[in-house]
């Protein structure tokens, strides 16, 4: 496998898997950060096609603004993965990748203020560069499309005056006073009126891979309902998503299986029930006495 120009992209080192130690490619890059990719999944980020290599781009830029370093497995790999609630990488299959691209251009624009208040988190500093994958852009003119509709809502503001002529460097942008608000509304936890509760999603009509929908709608809730009788481990990969976002998790769990629980969430208190009317009555003293 040609792997040097994956995603055409120049990495600036990829250290290739290790026979009898790892099943991994790891990938560094100055603005994505460190993506592990395993052996199986690299083959089918080879093949993405190239009107789709930006989607891709944007949501592992995304996820380097957020601290979060990025793994990628196939489907059967991510079945299979033992997940703790621990871990701070997200492990992602390329169809969720691609799954957590902005849906609209209302989204597109938000999310975009919110990588450039990671970029520069200081009220009045300039951005003095803004990249295509910052704004979920596929070329310059997407890009200058989003970055005007933030400055026409004056949420951005732009300083083209030349600081340097001869360089063409200018000052850049600058999250303004309406911008700092909306970004502030926007990750408050408060702002949802959603709840999330697992696996309840199979319920909702949607032409996304379910997993990749599953994980926008716990980005939209309030907060999450984590019933982990039985034993499921994407209850668990859920619940850790939820955590990683901040938001609050209610853990559940019928009396007998209290002790099946994984050791990662024995430390949280645990809504035990025993039938349905004392999930009910004692799932909604938790929710009005932590959440409201």
């Amino acid at each position: 496998m040609d792997i040097s120009k994956l995603f055409n992209t120049e990495w600036n080192e990829i250290l290739p898997a290790l026979p009898g130690k790892t099943n991994y490619y790891t990938f560094l890059h100055k603005e994505y950060g460190l993506i592990r990719i395993s052996e199986y999944a690299l083959r089918e980020c080879l093949i993405v096609k190239e009107e789709e290599i930006y989607i891709v781009l944007s949501i592992l830029r995304e996820n380097f603004l957020k601290n979060r370093r990025v793994f990628i497995l196939t489907e059967d790999e991510k079945k299979s993965f033992i997940i703790s609630i621990k871990e701070t990488v997200s492990m992602l299959t390329l169809k969720e990748i691609q799954a957590e691209f902005p849906k609209n251009i209302f989204e597109k624009q938000n999310r975009t203020l919110l990588n450039l208040a990671r970029i520069q988190p200081e009220y009045g500093e300039f951005i003095p560069t803004v990249h295509l994958h910052d704004c979920f852009a596929k070329n310059s003119s997407q890009m200058y499309f989003i970055l005007g509709i933030l400055k026409e809502k004056r949420y951005l503001y732009e300083d083209s005056r030349k600081l340097d002529t001869f360089a063409g460097i200018t000052r850049g942008f600058r999250i303004e006073e309406n911008g700092w608000i909306e970004i502030e509304k926007t990750e408050s936890p408060f702002a949802s009126k959603q709840a999330f509760v697992a696996f309840r999603i199979d319920n909702k009509e949607h032409n996304n891979e379910i997993s990749g929908e599953i994980l926008s709608e716990i980005r939209k809730s309030r907060f999450m309902i984590a019933e982990v009788t039985g034993q499921r481990p994407g209850v668990y990969f859920e619940a850790g998503y939820a955590m990683a976002f901040g938001l609050p998790v209610i853990w559940c769990c019928k009396d007998n299986e209290l002790d099946k629980v994984h050791f990662d969430t024995r430390q949280y208190n645990h809504v035990v029930w025993r039938d349905e009317t004392d999930l009910i009555e004692k799932l909604s003293n938790r929710i009005k006495g932590t959440i409201f």
